[in-house]
């Protein structure tokens, strides 16, 4: 989704006066070549969209927001999954990186994707680092597609401990997709050398679609896995769709965070049958508000 071809397209999206309902709309055009169908949604980007658009997302918005969401992980499950916050800074000149331990992760509190990971005390270019970090800070999420679960998440940033597992040359995420409160699906995120990722179902059987490479080797259901399951529908509770993402390091769960629009609505499916299979999944709410029906 990050294309220089598909930013220059957002950009100009962001400057044309649209409606919610309309940018996303020709957002998914431009992605997956077709028009949003928001009446009768029917695949799993329709149905992420139409969440966005119908329903109470915004009631989500302390989850998504990666330093808020602790308080409700220490609810629901408690302390021990979560890892260690060094330090919580509304101003990138508040940080003080020479006492940054050796090893930790600089993240965002209000969107996706943007972090970046110290190692053996070292930023690739720590003003490059600084100044990207500004960058992230006059960032409003929810204007670079309309996720409204954004919306009213004040900008921060966070310094966590970094999670590596010492018996792995790289990471391993695993991520819940929880429909309905359910984990029907879980995406394994591979980061080594290359970023690749695996899919598979509640039975740890391969499901063959992916939107990028497949990852290094098929890997065995790790023997926490239904402790991941119960952690994650516990918190996906009552909630239409969440993503919820775990990573295993050293015979050890950690929460990471929680996702309600993975790209955005916008996702690619390689085969893209995949598009309606997961959306069969997802049960919508039953109705859209009066007020929801005027975004048409």
């Amino acid at each position: 989704m990050h294309s220089k071809g598909y930013n220059l397209v957002k950009k100009l999206f962001n400057l044309l006066p649209l409606t919610d309902f309309q940018n996303i709309s020709l957002r998914h055009l431009y992605r997956l070549g077709r028009l949003p169908d928001l009446k009768n949604p029917k695949t799993f980007n329709e149905k992420i969209l139409w969440l966005n658009l119908f329903s109470e997302i915004e009631k989500y918005s302390m989850l998504a927001d990666k330093y808020a969401v602790r308080e409700f992980v220490n609810e629901k499950i408690g302390t021990k999954y979560l890892k260690k916050i060094l330090g919580v800074y509304r101003r990138v000149d508040d940080i003080q990186f020479e006492d940054l331990p050796d090893n930790c992760v600089l993240k965002a509190t209000h969107g996706s994707g943007m972090l970046v990971f110290c190692r053996d005390k070292k930023f690739e270019n720590q003003d490059t680092v600084k100044k990207e970090m500004k960058e992230w800070l006059k960032t409003d999420y929810y204007k670079l597609y309309r996720e409204r679960v954004y919306k009213d998440i004040p900008p921060g940033i966070i310094c966590e401990e970094l999670i590596e597992d010492k018996n792995l040359n790289g990471i391993i995420e695993y991520k819940f997709l929880c429909f309905n409160g359910r984990v029907k699906i879980i995406n394994v995120v591979f980061f080594y050398d290359i970023y690749a990722e695996d899919y598979y179902d509640r039975e740890w059987n391969f499901l063959p679609f992916s939107d990028f490479r497949h990852g290094p080797t098929r890997i065995e259901k790790p023997k926490e896995f239904e402790e991941m399951v119960r952690i994650s529908e516990t918190l996906a509770k009552d909630i239409p769709f969440v993503r919820v993402d775990l990573m295993l390091a050293n015979s050890k769960i950690y929460f990471g965070e929680m996702t309600f629009s993975p790209a955005a609505g916008f996702g690619k499916f390689i085969p893209k049958e995949w598009d309606s299979i997961l959306g069969s999944y997802l049960e919508l709410p039953a109705e859209k508000s009066d007020s929801n029906k005027k975004s048409y």
